[in-house]
């Protein structure tokens, strides 16, 4: 019996995709998302120019609790905000404190970041629910002691 000839293989259809940019037929195709910074301060303007996660559902640092330290709408505010990303709280007020209330943040924890203008302070990885539920506590009793200085009424929660 003779030798088998090998077979010659068919010439594979041409693309105009390279090789290594062609989709695997399993991996959905997307298309490239913008790009936005990575370290984002709590009011919004950029700080660094990392990607960010490709699918954001809400906006990181958001805002948890907001509290008006005066009876108009426009009044000053003080606001709690959670970076899941960042694992860490912050706090923000649009007037700067006494210094009572900042040795009170100052001793439970939380430092003064001037580049962002808040200050934060870290959850631990293994006990996030109790840092936040910590923070809120003290949020709100820095908030209602100085709207009691104000001669306000004690006010809690998101827009008010």
């Amino acid at each position: 019996m003779p030798p088998r000839q090998p077979r010659k293989k068919k010439p594979l259809p041409k693309t105009d995709i390279a090789p290594a940019a062609r989709p695997i037929a399993h991996e959905p195709q997307t298309t490239p998302e913008p790009v936005r910074p990575a370290a984002a301060k709590v009011d919004g303007t950029a700080a660094s120019t990392n990607p960010a996660p490709a699918h954001t559902w809400q906006p990181d640092p958001f805002v948890l609790m907001a509290v008006s330290l005066g009876p108009e709408k426009d009044s000053p505010r003080i606001r709690l905000y959670r970076s899941n990303r960042l694992n860490q709280m912050a706090i923000k007020f649009d007037e700067k404190p006494d210094q009572q209330y900042r040795t009170q943040l100052r001793e439970d924890g939380w430092r003064w970041r001037e580049g962002e203008g808040v200050w934060t302070k870290q959850l631990n990885r293994e006990r996030r629910a109790a840092g936040q539920l910590q923070a809120e506590r003290l949020f709100a009793e820095i908030s209602d002691a100085i709207r009691g200085d104000l001669g306000l009424e004690p006010q809690r929660g998101v827009g008010s």
